[in-house]
């Protein structure tokens, strides 16, 4: 199996190449020393970028699923009464509280979730900013050899 794509692999390698000749195909450019080492510097930022951007993606998704659960959970605690018997997680454990100490507390949940989503959309912007200025820097590297 492996012997056989390789086969497949090395046969349309070699159309591309013969592809490329016969239309007189696209003519890599060498890079200088310094450019080829400036050039791998801003790949790898480029990558790290990319990296930290999907990682600030995904804690934004943690961070909306949870504010939407705070909310569900106002919105519950709010159609209940006073007189209900309502408890609160603490770690593994539940502990009874009053329905006013529950709504404090997921009024905090909420602010602290909201500033987090504005912190997070403002690494998400900064990091795209970086990820288009980086690209950016390598076309004028390449376009400039």
């Amino acid at each position: 199996m492996m012997r056989q794509s390789r086969l497949i692999r090395n046969k349309r390698n070699e159309a591309m190449n013969a592809k490329g000749e016969a239309s007189g195909g696209l003519v890599k450019k060498q890079l200088s020393e310094s450019a080829q080492k400036e050039f791998e510097a801003l790949r790898e930022e480029g990558t790290t970028y990319h990296r930290d951007l999907r990682g600030v993606n995904n804690h934004l998704g943690v961070v909306q699923r949870d504010t939407r659960a705070t909310q569900v959970t106002q919105a519950q605690v709010a159609m209940c009464d006073d007189k209900t018997n309502l408890y609160k997680s603490i770690g593994k454990a539940y502990v009874w509280a009053t329905k006013q100490d529950i709504e404090d507390t997921l009024k905090k949940d909420a602010i602290s979730l909201k500033k987090t989503e504005s912190d997070l959309n403002d690494r998400k912007q900064f990091l795209e900013r970086r990820i288009h200025s980086n690209q950016a820097n390598i076309k004028d590297l390449l376009g400039s050899t």
